[in-house]
């Protein structure tokens, strides 16, 4: 089984191409099974509805500042993430397909957030398996940010917490840096795609490119 983890800070299309990728495996006769995290989704229904209680939990911690709730959330997150993946993969996939992945993310959200306690988790779980093909989805800050105020929910919610945008964009362009910097040090088979001026259409077909390459590998 081949694993693929679609990684990228919000609004860079990483539930597009996923579900892109999904089909054009199918369609190569190749069986799939994904996970999406921090909320999990409807395959994994076990875990859904802890995993969406979870991502609540880091939500009001940023809301607040509050570490320790942040850290909660992402710590969760991951034992639902190892609950998940086996009941995702009890039917011998051919390729695991992850939104985000649990060690990388804490890795990358550890670093922007100052935060000790994350920082610790990520370093327990530096010694997990890796995917074998990593996609970071990366765009523009202003590009990322009007994509998550398109979602009337996101934008609801910094509406009612006063988020300023100056402030929005700031922590965008540090967790962009953050993931290409935990990327690098991992050394991990990885493939960059700039989706800021790309269409859908182009950003699969980058992928679809670098998945090709690795099955010829």
């Amino acid at each position: 089984m081949m694993e693929v983890a679609v990684l990228g800070v919000d609004g860079t299309g990483k539930s597009s191409l996923l579900r892109g990728i999904d089909k054009w495996l199918n369609q190569g006769g190749y069986s799939t099974a994904s996970l999406k995290m921090p909320r999990y989704d409807s395959s994994v229904q076990p875990a859904r509805f802890l995993g969406g209680l979870l991502d609540r939990v880091v939500l009001i911690g940023d809301a607040k500042s509050d570490k320790r709730l942040i850290s909660l959330g992402f710590g969760g997150s991951v034992a639902m993430y190892r609950l998940a993946r086996r009941l995702a993969v009890i039917g011998e996939p051919d390729f695991l397909l992850s939104e985000r992945h649990p060690v990388l993310d804490s890795l990358a959200y550890s670093s922007v957030y100052g935060n000790k306690y994350l920082a610790g988790l990520s370093r327990f779980l530096a010694g997990s398996r890796m995917p074998d093909l990593i996609i970071y989805l990366r765009a523009d800050e202003v590009t990322s940010l009007e994509r998550i105020l398109s979602r009337f929910r996101i934008e609801k919610d910094y509406r009612k917490r006063g988020t300023h945008f100056h402030e929005r964009l700031g922590y965008l362009k540090r967790l962009d840096k953050s993931y290409l910097s935990v990327l690098e040090s991992f050394g991990s088979d990885y493939l960059v795609i700039d989706t800021s001026s790309a269409s859908k259409d182009e950003v699969l077909s980058m992928a679809v490119n670098g998945l090709n390459h690795k099955l010829l590998v």
